[in-house]
C-alpha cells in the first residue's frame, strides 16, 4: 500500500520548501557579497577569479570593436586591446560580442559585472513570481518549482563567474510556456474577444495570450545565439511540422552571425576548435556525463598517451570510442522516442526533459552553472506530472558538489584526479551525471510505457511558427 500525503500536508511541505529555499537564497546573497562560500565551488576555489567568464565575454566585445579576432584573445595583437584583469576564452557565436561590446561602451569591467549580478537576481525573482501566477497546474506544485529555482546551489556560482545559463533557462521556460498555451487553446477553443481578456504575451496569470507567432522564433532564435545547444529541439519542431518556426530562427541566427564569419574566415575555425571537438581533458569542475565516463574508464582502464585533438577527434583510447558510443545511442533513443511523441498531451515537457538531457549527456565540458539550464525540463515535468522523483532529482542536481567536502575527507582540493580514491572520484563526478542520466531515462521509459489517449491522436499537430 503505497502512502499518498492529504493535500494539507503538501500544501505545507511546499510552503516549508519555499521558505528553506528563501532561507538558502538571502544566505548565497550574503556569502556571495563576503566570498565565504567560494571553497564549495571548484571554479570559484581554483580558477582565476570572480567574473572570468563575464570578463571573457566583455574582451570579446572590446576585441569586435578593435577588430581583432574574439575568440583567440592571448594574440600578442590584442593583448594591447586588454582591459580586463583576467579573463576564461570567447567560445559564443558573434552577436554575444556585439552586446558585449555595446556595453563595454558604456560601462568598465567591474561595474559592468555587477549590474550584470543584479539583473540577474531581477530575473531570478520575475521568474519566480511569474512561476507562482500559474494557475493552470495546482499551487503546492507551483510553489514547489519555485522553491527549486531559489534554492539551486549552481545559480551561486553562476553569479561568481558572470555567466548566462540563467537567462538562457529563462528562454527556454518561455518558449516551452508558449507552446503547451498554443496547444491548449487549440484544444480549448478560442476565447471570447472582449476588452477583459486582453492580456500582454507574458501575462502573470499565467494564461499567455495570443500574440504574434513570430515572437516565439525569435526567443528561440536568442536561445540558440546564447547557447546553441536549444538547436536540437529542431526534432520536435520538425516533427509537429513547426516549419515556419524551424526556417525563420535558423535564417535569423545565420544572417546575425555569418556576416562576422565572411569577414574574418579564420574565426569560425577557432569557434569549432572551441566547442565542435567530441574530447577534452577532466576538469575537476567539470561535472557532465562525458567527464563521469571518463573516469569510470580511467579506473579500470589505463590511458594511453593521447595524441592532439582536431574537429573530428583521434580515437586512440578505449575510453573515447566508449564516449563516442554512447553519444550515438543516446541520440539514436532520444530521436526515437521524439517521434513516439507526436501524439502526447504532454509532449512539450518530455521534449524539453528529453533534449536538456542530451546536451547534458553528449557534451564534452559541462560546468556546474550549466545545470541552472535543467530547471525549466524538470519545472515542466513536475508542473505537468506532479512526480516526486523527478522533483528529488532536480534537487539532486541543484545541491553542491563533493568539492567543499575534500578536505574534510584527507583530500586536498587541488591535488591531481588520479590521486583521489577511486569511490571519491566515481561520487564526485556522478553527483550530477547520475541524476540527468536517470531523468533522461526515466523519460524515455514513461514514454515508451504509455499509449497517448484517442483523442489526442487526431490532430495535435502545433501551430506552425
Amino acid at each position: 500500500m503505497t502512502f499518498r500525503p492529504t493535500i494539507e500536508k503538501t500544501r505545507l511541505l511546499a510552503g516549508s520548501m519555499f521558505a528553506a529555499a528563501l532561507v538558502i537564497h538571502i544566505l548565497f546573497i550574503v556569502t556571495f557579497l563576503t566570498d565565504t562560500s567560494e571553497s564549495l565551488f571548484p571554479e570559484a576555489a581554483l580558477g582565476k577569479g570572480r567574473a572570468a567568464d563575464f570578463f571573457g565575454i566583455y574582451q570579446g566585445g572590446v576585441n569586435l570593436v578593435n577588430d581583432h579576432s574574439i575568440y583567440c584573445q592571448d594574440l600578442p595583437e590584442n593583448l594591447e586591446h586588454r582591459v580586463v584583469p583576467y579573463f576564461y576564452y570567447y567560445r559564443y557565436l558573434p552577436p554575444v560580442a556585439v552586446l558585449s561590446a555595446l556595453v563595454s561602451r558604456l560601462l568598465a569591467p567591474w561595474p559592468a559585472y555587477w549590474l550584470w549580478v543584479v539583473l540577474n537576481e531581477l530575473l531570478l525573482l520575475i521568474t519566480v513570481l511569474w512561476i507562482l501566477k500559474w494557475d493552470k497546474w495546482s499551487a503546492h506544485r507551483r510553489v514547489f518549482v519555485a522553491a527549486l529555482w531559489l534554492g539551486y546551489f549552481p545559480l551561486y556560482i553562476e553569479q561568481y563567474m558572470g555567466q548566462f545559463s540563467l537567462s538562457m533557462a529563462i528562454l527556454i521556460l518561455m518558449l516551452w510556456k508558449h507552446d503547451v498555451s498554443v496547444t491548449d487553446d487549440r484544444q480549448t477553443g478560442p476565447e471570447p474577444r472582449n476588452g477583459s481578456s486582453k492580456r500582454s504575451w507574458m501575462s502573470f496569470t499565467g494564461k499567455m495570450a495570443r500574440y504574434n507567432p513570430g515572437i516565439a522564433s525569435a526567443v528561440w532564435s536568442a536561445s540558440i545565439l546564447l547557447k546553441t545547444f536549444p538547436i536540437m529541439m529542431v526534432v520536435p519542431y520538425f516533427r509537429d511540422r513547426n516549419y515556419r518556426r524551424i526556417i525563420v530562427s535558423f535564417f535569423a541566427v545565420t544572417l546575425l552571425s555569418a556576416p562576422y564569419y565572411f569577414l574574418h574566415p579564420d574565426t569560425f575555425r577557432d569557434f569549432a576548435r572551441l566547442n565542435l571537438s567530441p574530447f577534452t581533458t577532466v576538469y575537476k569542475g567539470d561535472f557532465g556525463f562525458q567527464a563521469f565516463v571518463k573516469v569510470l574508464c580511467r579506473t579500470v582502464i589505463p590511458v594511453p598517451a593521447e595524441r592532439p585533438l582536431g574537429v573530428i577527434g583521434s580515437f586512440n583510447s578505449p575510453e573515447r570510442i566508449i564516449l563516442v558510443a554512447c553519444t550515438i545511442l543516446i541520440l539514436i533513443m532520444a530521436v526515437r522516442v521524439s517521434f513516439k511523441l507526436r501524439n502526447f498531451p504532454d509532449r512539450h515537457s518530455f521534449d524539453l526533459m528529453i533534449w536538456t538531457s542530451v546536451f547534458f549527456l553528449i557534451f564534452k565540458t559541462i560546468w556546474e552553472y550549466h545545470y541552472l539550464m535543467m530547471l525549466p525540463a524538470i519545472t515542466a515535468i513536475v508542473l505537468c506530472r506532479g512526480t516526486p522523483v523527478v522533483y528529488m532529482m532536480g534537487i539532486l542536481i541543484g545541491m553542491p558538489t563533493l568539492f567543499g567536502l575534500l578536505p574534510s575527507l584527507g583530500i586536498d582540493p587541488a591535488t591531481s584526479i588520479d590521486r583521489w580514491p577511486a569511490f571519491v572520484r566515481i561520487v564526485y563526478f556522478g553527483s550530477k551525471a547520475i541524476p540527468v542520466l536517470f531523468l533522461f531515462i526515466w523519460t524515455l521509459s514513461i514514454v515508451c510505457r504509455t499509449a497517448p489517449p484517442k483523442a489526442a491522436r487526431t490532430s495535435t499537430q502545433a501551430v506552425q511558427r
